[in-house]
């Protein structure tokens, strides 16, 4: 075979289109590529023109490409649409090059086309993913981005950009930027999470953390992260980052919504209880006026009468204690206090006794508790709205007569749907029913109650279920459930199911338990101050009789004075919290600066600032409720006094 037909069948057997054009654009021949898609053989194609073979519109567009390459002498590159005769479009990428006689001239041109079609089709494809991606991430606020842990650079998606607020053609990514980016108190965790990565300790982590942007914006943000390795075990790192703020906003304001239902919904119970316990106050008050005007008018009454004179007005004074401080537990922000290990008998029982006053002679109410009942972690300011929202609505439900029963009991073996969420409720929990003798509820309506806008007058409840909704978001803030029985004609039974298990450290006593020594004081010497002047006289009396020598005072600036006459000479400082001009904090936190050592017991009756939780740490020794029993009195003097269980935390303990 000849050099030239060993060329011809090169030519032929290459798939690429290959075309040859004289000076003139006179075609001098084609190979077999180009003969199938013009549909026509090379003899009939050589001696014609683009505008014998090819449509008009590409024959003008090609004649004017070949124009400029054979005056200019340069190569040029190409893509067109073109058209087999089987009516497939391909995309053809064509470069024609001038070629060139011996002289340097240009003879004429040599064109390759190839069919790029299926590239072009995948670049589309690609763009189109990479187009719904990057709309994705805009919906979600989500961005992917890849770490290299030897170099410290970052990969980042267009959408991180923006959620960091990085200026893509200013910044190359780097790790630093990205924890320059995270507020300082959470840098310590992200980087701990890369470098367990990186060590191989974890697989991956999702954290939630916070970054400040440049004009001082917080944003919260979850990143997610994982190990990668490709085919030749290359190491780095990938994952996502999504920015959650609006979820946050939308979640803080969701709980302010229920915050100030539950507000007004502590409101409304507390303006049910008000005509009972103004009531109930006259009942108290009534005895201490009369047994006290009577101990002082008898110029000749008995030992014994007198005895029995007191112990009336002491009684009478109990339950005026234990009502008003019921009453302002209900009236505490739930903030201030604290959920904790509860034993639920004492406060079911003396809410229970607070209802009794706001209800209708003719309904009785009764409260029956199982024995060993395990503690449950609540806030008694919570458990209160519970109860009085369904005692409230049973006796709505029962008119003039009727019975309300409060049980609490230990149910195992679960197997409930909660009439509120509608889930299945399995396991062991402590029960708390509330049963009445009302007209009952329609059980087609029973899945309605607690829809905060349901309303319906034959359930024997005629207001909005707002009460009840709040029942129900309290309730699932503990993991609790609520079963709800009745049927019309036959009065109704609401079971709140609430967790028990709780650990080993909440079981403990919230108070110290110390046995009173039987031991006398040794005229230890104690600074008294409170405004209340009859509160200073009695506890003055009472300290000075059991030994101790007390300096008294009604103002606490005048104490902090004589205080820092003679420091070293008091060995207890005994004070109120709510005084004019100076609280029992400041003085506390004025006196320890002279004597941190010396041991201090607050009374308090009511403060937003100060509970059983931080009063150690605002330097309390004991904390001791008002009005001040003497019982208590004298344990937390001998607590204080000898260095026993105290609230204040000791320096060995701060360390």
């Amino acid at each position: 075979m000849g050099d030239r037909a060993l060329l011809r069948t090169l030519i032929d057997t290459i798939p690429d289109m290959i075309f040859f054009k004289d000076g003139v654009q006179t075609c001098l021949g084609c190979n077999r590529a180009f003969e199938k898609l013009i549909a026509m053989p090379e003899e009939k194609m050589v001696g014609g023109m683009d505008h014998d073979v090819l449509p008009e519109h590409l024959a003008r567009e090609f004649y004017e490409q070949d124009r400029q390459i054979l005056q200019s002498g340069s190569a040029r590159r190409s893509s067109d649409w073109m058209e087999y005769p089987d009516g497939r479009s391909v995309l053809m990428d064509i470069v024609k090059s001038p070629y060139r006689g011996a002289d340097g001239k240009v003879m004429g041109l040599i064109g390759v086309g190839r069919d790029i079609t299926a590239e072009f089709q995948a670049g589309q494809l690609q763009q189109q993913t990479l187009e719904l991606l990057q709309n994705a991430e805009r919906l979600s606020n989500l961005g992917s981005w890849a770490y290299d842990p030897n170099t410290g650079q970052m990969h980042l998606s267009e959408m991180i950009y923006t959620i960091l607020g990085f200026n893509q053609d200013k910044i190359t990514p780097h790790f630093k930027h990205f924890l320059q980016r995270c507020l300082p108190e959470d840098r310590k965790q992200i980087k701990q999470s890369f470098k367990a990565l990186k060590a191989g300790t974890i697989d991956e982590f999702l954290q939630e953390h916070r970054v400040v942007l440049p004009d001082g914006e917080i944003r919260h943000l979850i990143t997610w992260g994982r190990v990668s390795k490709d085919s030749a075990q290359a190491f780095s790192m990938m994952g996502t980052l999504q920015d959650v703020t609006a979820q946050k906003v939308a979640e803080e304001e969701r709980n302010r919504a229920w915050e100030a239902v539950r507000k007004a919904q502590k409101f409304e119970a507390i303006g049910e209880l008000t005509g009972g316990v103004v009531r109930d106050l006259n009942n108290i008050l009534a005895p201490i006026l009369s047994f006290s005007e009577m101990a002082r008018r008898s110029d000749n009454i008995s030992h014994e009468k007198l005895q029995v004179y007191l112990q009336h007005l002491s009684e009478s004074a109990v339950r005026g204690r234990d009502l008003i401080a019921h009453l302002m537990s209900m009236s505490l922000d739930e903030s201030v206090v604290q959920a904790k290990a509860q034993d639920l008998p004492p406060l079911i029982k003396t809410g229970a006794n607070m209802l009794h006053a706001t209800l209708p002679p003719g309904i009785h109410i009764s409260v029956e508790c199982g024995q060993n009942l395990p503690k449950v972690v609540i806030n008694p300011v919570h458990l209160d709205l519970m109860v009085v929202n369904l005692c409230v609505n049973a006796r709505d439900a029962i008119g003039n007569n009727g019975e309300i029963r409060i049980t609490l009991n230990k149910v195992q073996n679960l197997n409930v749907t909660c009439t509120a969420c509608g889930s299945k409720v399995y396991g062991d929990y402590v029960e708390l029913c509330v049963a009445d003798s009302g007209k009952g509820i329609a059980k087609e309506q029973i899945g309605n109650l607690f829809d905060p806008f349901y309303k319906a007058k034959s359930t024997g409840i005629e207001k909005s279920r707002m009460g009840l909704a709040a029942l129900q978001g309290l309730l699932q803030s503990y993991g609790g459930h609520v079963s709800v029985e009745s049927e019309l004609g036959h009065g109704a039974r609401f079971r709140l199911f609430l967790k028990h298990e709780v650990n080993e450290e909440n079981l403990k006593s919230d108070t110290p338990h110390t046995a009173i020594p039987d031991q006398p004081f040794s005229s230890q010497r104690v600074l008294l101050v409170d405004d209340e002047a009859s509160v200073t006289l009695f506890m003055q009396e009472y300290l000075e009789l059991k030994g101790l020598r007390v300096e008294a005072f009604t103002d606490s600036e005048k104490a902090l004075q004589y205080f820092i006459q003679a420091p070293a000479s008091f060995d207890l400082l005994i004070t109120d919290q709510a005084m004019p001009v100076m609280t029992g904090i400041k003085l506390i936190e004025q006196i320890h600066e002279i004597r941190p050592e010396l041991p201090v017991m607050l009374c308090i009756g009511y403060s937003a600032e100060i509970n059983t939780d931080n009063a150690g740490e605002r330097g309390i020794d004991y904390y001791l409720d008002k009005p001040v029993v003497l019982d208590d009195l004298l344990s937390a003097l001998y607590v204080c006094l000898y260095n026993l269980e105290r609230v204040r935390p000791t320096d060995d303990s701060k360390s």
